[in-house]
């Protein structure tokens, strides 16, 4: 069985070895921050392997990106942070905001 893996913009793999890691289970601030700073295209790929979220949401979540790639980014980070910690430390991350879309009520 194989897994894809994650890639930043250039094509490499998101990893300790190339400098670029991303530590889940570390301080979620930090988490929430290495979340942001990723590049816009990063963005729907990290949404189908980095969360828990419906095929339907994940759909919703890859428009925004291409609409609103901040705000996905947000929604993104908020996402990661929920499942490696909490959902309440997801909310008290500054500036996070809850998941949402235009055309369902939040999930959460």
């Amino acid at each position: 069985m194989t897994t894809k893996l994650l890639t930043d913009s250039e094509g490499r793999k998101i990893g300790k070895t190339t400098g670029n890691a991303i530590n889940l289970f570390g301080d979620p601030k930090d988490l929430f921050g290495q979340i942001m700073a990723l590049a816009d295209s990063v963005i729907a790929p990290a949404f189908e392997l980095a969360t828990n979220l419906s095929l339907e949401e994940i759909g919703v979540q890859k428009q925004l990106a291409e609409s609103d790639p901040m705000q996905a980014k947000k929604n993104l980070a908020f996402a990661v942070v929920k499942l490696c910690h909490s959902k309440e430390l997801a909310q008290n991350r500054p500036g996070s905001l809850r998941i949402h879309s235009s055309r369902r009520p939040n999930p959460n």
